[in-house]
């Protein structure tokens, strides 16, 4: 992850009014150890937290899982963090972008992608999602992630590392400025300018680690798309995504759901509403051929989960 020269302010004016943005139909999700644990935590900025990684090792009684440990703080300016789902696909769209070739991106293009209907330029945020997407980007570009052995866990690891990403010692969420300026001769509010990789995809390619999806899967036929309703679709898809890649077993329960997109202790109804709008991401799956049936679990007379099938050829 080689570091970039930062642009002048007339050399970014330069680019961008000459720049074509082509935004990407391909959404890409970093999926290691890192990027799940870091956004379902409460962060204090005076503590510092661990990643537990395990690694096979030959001894002379056989292989053995050996732990390896990343020693991390979080740090932001308003003090505690709390990072969410919502934050969480936020990023995945930039860093999506950013696979596609893309320096920029704007809050419009960002809705598209999160709701899934890039490309679709009459689509535009309500004033309330755009407000939504700008502190999640915000948020976002203010959390620093301060790395103490990166580079040794890495090696512990077995991963072979560049001497830039090797080290990294800290670094922003998502690297980026935002911008009021021209593009292509139009005016342009908080247009994103990347300048460089976030590091949580530098290293979840390191480990090989990412899963991909066509965005437009994400276009579930009336809904609301609330950052509450954008979480439960993106991480459900990811999940489904992550079995599909891995070949895990194919079943979604509820309540991780509901506790990794932040209403695990919610109340019933928010709940019911909740469930609902996952089964509509189920039914859409199912028609767009992502997966080829599912079936609702019950325990008892309570809803449990959802099991699914698919068909394993042509996928991303």
């Amino acid at each position: 992850m080689a570091e970039k020269k930062l642009p002048d302010a007339e050399t970014v004016g330069e680019e961008l009014q000459n720049v074509q943005v082509s935004p990407t139909g391909i959404r890409v999700e970093v999926n290691d150890k890192l990027s799940k644990v870091i956004f379902k935590r409460n962060y204090d900025t005076s503590t510092e937290y661990k990643i537990v990684e395990r690694k096979a090792k030959k001894t002379k009684s056989g292989k053995v899982k050996a732990k390896v440990t990343t020693n991390y703080t979080v740090i932001n300016e308003n003090g505690e963090v709390k990072l969410t789902e919502f934050d969480r696909a936020v990023l995945s769209v930039c860093i999506s972008e950013q696979k596609a070739g893309n320096r920029y991106t704007t809050i419009n293009m960002i809705f598209r992608a999160l709701t899934g209907r890039v490309g679709e330029v009459a689509v535009v945020p309500y004033p309330k999602q755009r407000d939504e997407i700008e502190k999640s980007i915000k948020r976002l570009m203010g959390t620093i992630v301060d790395f103490k052995n990166l580079g040794g866990a890495l090696k512990e690891l077995g991963y072979t590392t560049s001497v830039e990403d090797g080290n990294i010692k800290a670094s922003s969420l998502l690297p980026a400025m935002l911008l009021d300026i021209k593009i292509n001769g139009q005016e342009v509010k908080d247009v994103l300018y990347f300048d460089r990789e976030s590091p949580l995809l530098a290293l979840a390619e390191k480990k090989n680690q990412i899963v991909r999806y066509p965005a437009e899967l994400l276009d579930v036929p009336d809904q609301n798309n609330t950052p509450l309703i954008i979480s439960l679709k993106t991480y459900v898809l990811r999940r489904v995504a992550e079995i599909k890649a891995h070949k895990m077993t194919p079943t979604i329960t509820f309540d991780d759901v509901f506790k990794k997109c932040g209403i695990g202790e919610a109340n019933r109804h928010k709940k019911i509403d909740a469930r609902e709008s996952v089964l509509k991401l189920f039914e859409h799956l199912r028609n767009k051929n992502f997966i080829t049936s599912y079936e609702v679990v019950k325990r008892g007379v309570n809803v449990y989960a959802i099991n699914f099938t698919y068909n394993s050829k042509g996928q991303l």
